[in-house]
């Protein structure tokens, strides 16, 4: 999920007592807990490998990556027998993969900051339109509407999960077409 941007690298491993009876070795439940973490976390070893491929046993890589990535797409993958765990395992133990990851991590989060912040800074653009044209005619017909609109997007904040200022952002451009217009034109000095 985009909150969980920061994943955390480590790993535990179960006792003994509590692993079933085929469960191999040190083999250790999955710290992901979603799909879209596994996912991303499966195209990371991908990268990695792409740039570094004496890095990761290839022997070994073989042998866990393609069963792994069916465990995640099938959402099998978080038990302490899947293949994923062993590959999770097998990068964490890696500390060029490790540094990679987080460096990963760190640019997706950067990414995502950015992508809210644009889409955080088209919403307060066009309130501030809303406003200046309300404030020009506070009597016009569609100034109560504007007025609704403006105070319902006015707080939006990048704090928000990108899918909900997705959201934000349709809603108030549907709300920009019941006034007959789909963007608010900038701000012209001296206005």
């Amino acid at each position: 999920t985009e909150e969980n941007t920061a994943s955390d690298t480590r790993t535990t491993t179960a006792p003994a007592s509590s692993r079933p009876k085929n469960a191999l070795p040190n083999a250790s439940p999955s710290i992901i807990g979603n799909v879209d973490d596994a996912q991303l976390y499966l195209k990371d070893i991908r990268a990695f490998v792409e740039t570094h491929p004496d890095q990761l046993d290839a022997m070994q890589l073989a042998g866990l990556y393609l069963p792994a990535e069916r465990e995640v797409n099938a959402g099998r993958f978080a038990q302490a027998t899947s293949r994923f765990s062993e590959l999770e395992k097998l990068t964490h133990a890696n500390s060029a993969f490790t540094e990679f990851r987080a460096q990963q991590t760190a640019q997706r989060a950067q990414a995502l900051r950015a992508e809210k912040q644009t889409l955080v800074s088209k919403i307060q653009t066009i309130v501030a339109a809303l406003k200046q044209q309300i404030q020009k005619d506070p009597f016009a017909a569609d100034a109560f509407g504007k007025s609704q609109v403006a105070k319902r997007f006015e707080s939006v904040s990048a704090d928000k999960e990108l899918a909900l200022i997705k959201q934000d952002v349709a809603a108030l451009d549907q709300a920009l077409q019941s006034f007959g217009t789909t963007a608010i034109p900038a701000q012209s000095k001296g206005e």
